[in-house]
């Protein structure tokens, strides 16, 4: 029974790797939400654990790599800001 669990889990990941499974509209939009809520739901230990893996990630950075960054997010925040949302479209 082991070995057919392994291999069904092996499977699943085979196929989640190779993109043959497709997300829905829903899950896409649902992404934040259960993200803000699983972190709304983390210890404040495990939150600092969160932080200090971000920041030794961003300290072991080269200075290309932390510009890169930077440029990553500017043209993320730049697009979010040009980009309208559900919301703010009238009926």
């Amino acid at each position: 029974m082991h070995n057919y669990l392994t291999s069904k889990r092996m499977n699943q990941q085979k196929k989640v790797l190779q993109g043959e499974q497709q997300c829905t509209s829903k899950q896409i939009e649902a992404r934040p939400t259960n993200a803000r809520a699983r972190y709304a739901n983390l210890t404040p230990d495990q939150r600092q654990a969160i932080r200090d893996r971000q920041r030794l990630l961003y300290a072991n950075m080269t200075s290309e790599q932390k510009q890169a960054k930077r440029n990553r997010e500017k043209a993320c925040r730049a697009k979010r800001r040009n980009t309208l949302s559900k919301k703010n479209l009238s009926p």
